[in-house]
């Protein structure tokens, strides 16, 4: 039911977070991100258009597929770019505003 398409999103994340590494290291971190947030919205638009279930089912999957590719190379990014004594501020701001 409902339960299968929610959890979707969470099973991607899960199986694909090794995975993601790898392919933000190879195609660099902004692309990895900005690849990411195009693959969460065309999976968005899928879900909004879909007809039949297994079409939310899928589209949540390919939402999970993007989420993880954005947060991995996100993640990476901040630790990157910010200095080290002040990650773990930053860190937290980034949780913050994706939370807000």
């Amino acid at each position: 039911g409902a339960g299968a398409a929610v959890s979707m999103v969470s099973l991607a994340t899960f199986c694909l977070s090794p995975a993601a590494g790898l392919v933000s290291s190879r195609l660099g971190l902004r692309l990895a991100m900005g690849l990411g947030v195009c693959v969460n919205i065309c999976a968005a638009l899928v879900g909004a258009a879909a007809g039949s279930y297994y079409w939310l089912v899928a589209s949540r999957l390919l939402q999970g597929v993007g989420n993880v590719l954005f947060q991995i190379s996100r993640q990476t990014f901040l630790t990157a770019v910010v200095p080290k004594p002040a990650r773990g501020r930053a860190s937290a701001l980034q949780a913050f505003t994706l939370k807000a």
